[in-house]
């Protein structure tokens, strides 16, 4: 298999492939679509994209996209870098498992800043997702797992190539301006996981969106790249995950058949943290539920993580809200002495709670080995230690928010309202709530872009 054969045939599927109306996939990606904007309206107000408003206002601010957090409107490539920040912002966005990436972070911020200056239909919205969202797939399939465990964040890597294929989709891009897209991608791919627990981490987001964007309107310009990108020498598989030969065959396995979208489904999060820890806090929650364990009875509680999991959550004493993401014992602690976990325990003044800094010693977080699908099928312990002696424990094999054990309605609902309150927007209309439920059903955008804009403070 050459490498020229792995990039032009995803470039050519990309190009080539009918209006995706495979039901199943459509309604993933509508429900992506919502809680995405869900948490564009709650992570608006963070300090990441915040100051990516305020820093680059006098750089632009009378475009046409919208941004979230402002009525001043941007260019499409500043509204895809403040839109992906603010989605990524409060870690409540979805993982892909497949593609290690928070795909739909990437992806429609960068699909709404072009598809509004095209003006395009929603169910063009939809489909340059599933084909996004398949490439993110083939992509990732590439290069992980040891790629991310290399210390990689592959939203920022994976995700620009494969977001800069989706866009180049919903420009209509023929296969070369496809190739062009993402080659032109893979120059623009970087970011690592040292900058979890800052707010770089989400920037990796909007960094992705934002070069998606301009990769594919570069390659719409007319400006070429190497069409051998993916594998081979100097390429992004040589230079991002030490050529794995193994893993080609993935890349191509079954493009065409079965979407991965339909097959693995995303992990749409209910909790406002790093996903590694969300196999977990299931456990622990559930043991808390179902044994009616008081806070106070418990002098241990442990859970098993797969290395790279453990490394993802390094903060064991966090100092602020952007380390308490990525801090199992902080999350766990929340659970067992709340029962919940939400975006108010997410503030400077709750990292610091004296109640919960005293509980952190009694967690514990051991590290096994990894696996190659260690966050969809293999089951993660968690054990719950008594004063007085009594053991309780869990395994935990699909996570809450999985395709095979998706969140309910009222679920969906009640994260969508949170996240609205959290922006300050006291309520977001019926009408307009329905409509975001129902992207599929717009038949131009810029319209409902402009009623979100109508929400955002002067």
């Amino acid at each position: 298999m050459t490498d020229i054969s792995i990039s032009s045939r995803l470039a050519e599927w990309a190009a080539n492939e009918p209006p995706v109306r495979d039901p199943a996939a459509t309604a993933i990606a509508r429900d992506a679509f919502s809680d995405t904007i869900a948490c564009m309206f709650g992570g608006m107000g963070d300090p990441a994209p915040r100051k990516l408003r305020q820093a680059f206002k006098s750089w632009d601010g009378n475009g046409q996209n919208v941004v979230f957090g402002t009525r001043l409107r941007f260019s499409p490539p500043w509204s895809a870098l403040i839109n992906g920040t603010a989605a990524h912002a409060l870690d409540f966005d979805d993982n892909f498992i497949p593609a290690f990436t928070h795909a739909s972070a990437v992806l429609i911020p960068a699909l709404l800043a072009l598809g509004e200056s095209i003006n395009c239909s929603g169910k063009a919205l939809l489909d340059a997702y599933i084909v996004g969202a398949e490439l993110h797939t083939r992509i990732g399939l590439l290069v992980n797992p040891g790629h991310f465990k290399k210390g990689w964040h592959a939203t920022a890597t994976v995700g620009t190539i494969g977001t800069a294929g989706a866009c180049a989709r919903l420009l209509g891009l023929d296969a070369a301006g496809v190739s062009a897209a993402m080659s032109i991608g893979f120059s623009l791919s970087s970011g690592s996981k040292k900058q979890f627990g800052t707010m770089m981490k989400p920037i990796h987001a909007g960094f992705a969106a934002q070069h998606a964007v301009m990769a594919a309107t570069m390659a719409s310009g007319g400006i070429s790249a190497a069409p051998d990108f993916l594998t081979g020498e100097l390429s992004f598989q040589d230079f991002y995950a030490e050529n794995d030969l193994s893993r080609e065959p993935m890349a191509l396995d079954g493009l065409g058949e079965e979407l991965c979208l339909s097959k693995y489904g995303l992990l749409v999060k209910r909790f406002p943290c790093c996903g590694s820890a969300h196999k977990s806090l299931d456990g622990f929650l559930k043991l808390r539920t179902t044994h009616q364990i008081a806070p106070e009875s418990i002098k241990l509680a442990t859970t098993w993580l797969p290395e790279t999991f453990s490394r993802n959550l390094r903060f064991d004493r966090p100092q602020n809200e952007m380390e308490a993401r990525f801090s199992l014992h902080y999350n766990a602690a929340r659970i067992l002495l709340e029962g919940a976990l939400s975006l108010q325990h997410f503030t400077e003044e709750a990292v610091h709670d004296l109640d919960v800094v005293s509980f952190l010693k009694r967690i514990r977080q051991e590290t096994i080995p990894d696996t190659d699908n260690m966050s969809l099928t293999t089951p993660l312990l968690s054990r719950i230690e008594l004063h007085d002696g009594s053991i309780h424990e869990i395994e935990i094999v699909y996570l809450k928010g999985s395709l095979q054990n998706p969140l309910s309605a009222a679920d969906i609902q009640h994260k969508f309202e949170d996240c609205v309150r959290l922006s300050g927007i006291k309520t977001v209309p019926e009408a307009l709530f329905n409509q975001i439920m129902s992207i599929e059903k717009c038949t131009h955008i810029q319209g409902l872009m402009d009623q979100l804009s109508r929400l955002m403070p002067e």
